[in-house]
């Protein structure tokens, strides 16, 4: 016998039995729907029946889970992270339309009472919580495993992948919404409605609300560029680069006879970031060690530290050097290695 020829178990809660006024619903442990919410989640019958959860239990089970989606979406955000207090509150409005639309699919027991009615609610809000756990610890871990690059998967990075995914979870967790509904009051129009107000709901978040909870935390970095050495233009700064080009110039090894000497030009314009600068070295450093190049290279950089000691990368400097470097290279047989070096253009 499969489920869906199986009584609801909670569906006593809604209808009563026959002409007898419904009593008071009993009382399960907390841990007990916790259990049973998680149930839900993975479309198992919810053991509930003619229960319904105290005020202190639904408003502590709220509360856990708040916090559980809320330490999951930290392991999102890779490295130090800020909390938006403002992207957190502006996704509780969903769940305002998601009682309220409960509100309005679950009475169908006409002689029933109010407190009925908001037994009924509780219930199925309590059960509605932890059926969302497991899709959403599910699609949360998944997220982390790559934010946090304890995996890595390039051929899932992309969006297509990332929505394709996100879409899975998605399908799951109002799967299981839909069927937590059917078995809570079993099939009605209103069934359709509920779940399509759901689905719109989460569709409006998608494409207007989508705002992380947690979101990278760029103070420490701001406080380091804040402290790192600027490149300040003056007439001493202007001074110093003419001295420094000459010096550098008288300063270039002399072709060698019988030899194919490798030359080189490294050029790195862009000053705001330390990765130019160390690439710079790097290439300086590979032109030295294994093409015998050292004494033979002019490096072209700009950096807020390297005023003294390198050469500003200007589009005239480029010419001069390649003019300079053209003067002491056997043009017939010496090797010229130029390496640029910035950002991207469109």
């Amino acid at each position: 016998m499969n489920d869906a020829s199986l009584p609801s178990p909670t569906l006593a809660l809604a209808q009563g039995t026959g002409n007898q006024p419904m009593t008071s619903p009993a009382s399960l442990a907390t841990t007990r729907w916790l259990t049973e919410g998680l149930r839900a989640g993975v479309f198992l019958v919810p053991r509930t029946a003619g229960c319904a959860p105290t005020a202190l239990q639904a408003a502590f089970l709220t509360i856990l889970f708040f916090a559980f989606e809320t330490v999951l979406a930290r392991l999102e955000v890779f490295g130090p992270a800020v909390f938006n207090a403002q992207a957190w509150l502006s996704g509780w409005w969903s769940w305002l339309v998601f009682l309220g639309a409960a509100w309005w699919v679950l009475p169908i027991a006409i002689d029933a009472p109010n407190g009925h009615r908001v037994s009924r609610l509780a219930a199925f809000f309590v059960l509605s919580l932890g059926a969302a756990v497991p899709s959403l610890a599910a699609y949360g871990l998944l997220q982390a495993a790559f934010s946090q690059r304890w995996v890595v998967a390039n051929a899932l990075s992309g969006p297509s992948a990332y929505w394709a995914i996100y879409a899975v979870f998605l399908v799951w967790s109002f799967g299981a919404l839909a069927v937590l509904l059917r078995r809570f009051i079993g099939w009605s129009a209103r069934n359709a409605v509920f779940m399509l107000l759901m689905v719109a709901c989460t569709g409006i978040s998608i494409w207007q609300l989508d705002q992380r909870t947690w979101q990278e935390d760029y103070s420490e970095q701001r406080m380091l560029d804040a402290a790192k050495p600027r490149l300040r233009l003056s007439q001493q700064a202007f001074e110093a680069q003419q001295a420094l080009w000459q010096t550098k110039v008288d300063a270039l090894a002399p072709q060698r006879e019988g030899i194919t000497d490798v030359y080189g030009l490294v050029f790195a314009p862009y000053a705001s970031e330390d990765v130019f600068k160390r690439e710079a070295a790097l290439v300086n450093s590979v032109l030295d060690e294994r093409f015998d190049a050292k004494g033979r290279v002019l490096q072209l950089l700009n950096h807020g530290a390297t005023l003294q000691t390198h050469l500003w990368a200007t589009p005239l400097n480029i010419e001069r050097a390649i003019n300079a470097l053209a003067s002491k290279m056997d043009l017939d047989n010496d090797l010229l290695v130029v390496y640029l070096t910035s950002h991207g253009g469109s």
